[in-house]
């Protein structure tokens, strides 16, 4: 049984074997000149013959329109006999009408829609050699053919496109029946023919020069050119990244360990330091509080020395004041009046604005400023932001003149800045009662008074 099933199986590799071999021999006959081409090549032969058949049905249209043209009774059956007519003598000019008239004979116009058709199959079969000629000229790409192979197709194209313009200026006129001598018709529509036929002959004189190699290739994809050409370079380009990425790569890795070395020995240099610093800041920062606890209380020390020198100092100008307006009874006479007001005592700053206008009301005066001069003058209607105190009794030379706020109080701290920033410091400008800590001095210039120190005002 193992036998006979192993000696069935030798018998069947045999027949395919035979089979093969025979398949072989055929396609290595020389005779199969075909089989030996590749599938590129076949096409590109199929294309050259599309273009020769082409070709050749456009000369032939070409044909039969020039002959309709001459009167000829030819068909595309064949020529017809032609009656018998002796041809003129050459002088009197073959064809013209001048001669025809003399034979007697008349001349019909040739049938020019006849011939436009004509033209028109010449021209579409014309047009049909684009698709196939662009298609060759893509198969057969320099280096693959010979120059002639090339130069051919280049005359291909060249002749095949003139002589198509020539056939479409015909077609292109008008579908009027045309008028006019009928030699003038003739001559008209012959010139762009005959120029058609013979660009149409040099193309299949092109046409046959074209050689199409047994081994052409099929053309390459854009992605096969790509590669062929540039696969290569890309390919030493990618290494050559991969191969910097990778280095990058290891030298942060060797890097990272190098500086994690570097951290834990430092760690260990500097943290000691370190503590040692912040321990020297921890006793600078009790220092400066300490400092700062000293200075408030400079400061506070220097506010109460500062207000002890207000206070001489107003007591200095109210004894000077006292002295003044008593000089008069410094020596009374021998007869006293004891009937005489004692004289009011002049309010002590600091005082809000309110109680200080109200006790000197009858020593104000409402004064403005005037900018363009820099001086305080007196305010006709009464409407202005500053008061002047001073005592109508004593000459203006002789005692100190105060200018202090009207207003009893701002608004907003802008009331300040805006109206008496000029005449008073302010330390915390805000909306609240006005006080007088220290009124401004003024004294007495032509037209008006002139600041000469300036005052001290206080929010509450």
């Amino acid at each position: 049984m193992l036998t006979r099933k192993g000696l069935e199986c030798a018998l069947v590799i045999s027949c395919l074997l035979a089979i093969g071999c025979g398949d072989v021999d055929d396609q290595s006959q020389p005779g199969s000149a075909e089989s030996k081409q590749t599938a590129s090549s076949r096409k590109a032969n199929a294309e050259v013959k599309q273009i020769k058949e082409s070709l050749g049905s456009a000369s032939k249209a070409v044909s039969l329109a020039l002959t309709a043209l001459s009167g000829s009774s030819t068909t595309p059956d064949g020529p017809q006999p032609k009656p018998s007519r002796k041809p003129l003598p050459p002088k009197t000019g073959l064809g013209s009408d001048a001669s025809n008239r003399e034979l007697g004979t008349k001349i019909e116009p040739p049938d020019l829609h006849g011939v436009i058709s004509k033209a028109g199959e010449a021209a579409k079969y014309l047009q049909q050699i684009k698709e196939p000629l662009a298609s060759l000229e893509s198969s057969l790409v320099a280096g693959t053919v010979t120059a002639e192979t090339q130069s051919s197709l280049g005359d291909l194209g060249n002749s095949s496109q003139k002589a198509l313009s020539k056939l479409l200026e015909m077609t292109g006129e008008p579908d009027e029946t045309p008028t006019g001598p009928a030699q003038d018709l003739r001559e008209k529509a012959r010139r762009p023919l005959q120029s058609a036929q013979a660009e149409i002959s040099s193309a299949t004189t092109a046409v046959t020069r074209i050689t199409v190699p047994p081994n052409l290739a099929a053309p390459q994809s854009f992605l096969d050119k790509f590669l062929s050409d540039w696969g290569a370079t890309v390919a030493i380009a990618a290494g050559a990244l991969l191969g910097v990425i990778l280095l990058i790569f290891g030298a942060k890795a060797f890097a990272g360990s190098i500086g994690n070395h570097f951290d834990q020995l430092l760690a260990a240099r500097v943290e000691p330091a370190l503590a040692g610093i912040q321990k020297q800041q921890k006793v600078l920062a009790d220092q400066l509080a300490t400092l700062t606890s000293s200075n408030d209380g400079l400061n506070t020390r220097l506010s109460d020395v500062h207000t002890e020198v207000r206070s001489v100092s107003r007591l200095v100008r109210d004894a000077s004041l006292d002295g003044i307006a008593r000089s008069a009874v410094a020596f009374p006479g021998p007869h006293p009046q004891m009937d005489q007001p004692a004289p009011e005592d002049e309010p002590l700053f600091p005082i809000s604005t309110v109680d200080y206008l109200e006790k000197m009301r009858r020593h104000t005066l409402v004064v403005k400023p005037d900018f363009q001069n820099g001086i305080l003058v007196t305010d006709p209607d009464g409407k202005g932001e500053l008061a002047l105190i001073g005592d109508p009794k004593i000459d203006e030379d002789r005692q100190p003149l105060f200018v202090v706020p009207r207003a009893a109080q701002f608004q907003t701290k802008q009331d300040f800045h805006t109206y008496y920033e000029k005449y008073y410091d302010c330390d915390k400008p805000s909306a609240g009662d006005v006080w007088i800590v220290e009124p401004a001095v003024v004294s007495k210039v032509q037209g008006g008074w002139l600041l000469r120190e300036k005052g001290v005002l206080e929010i509450r």
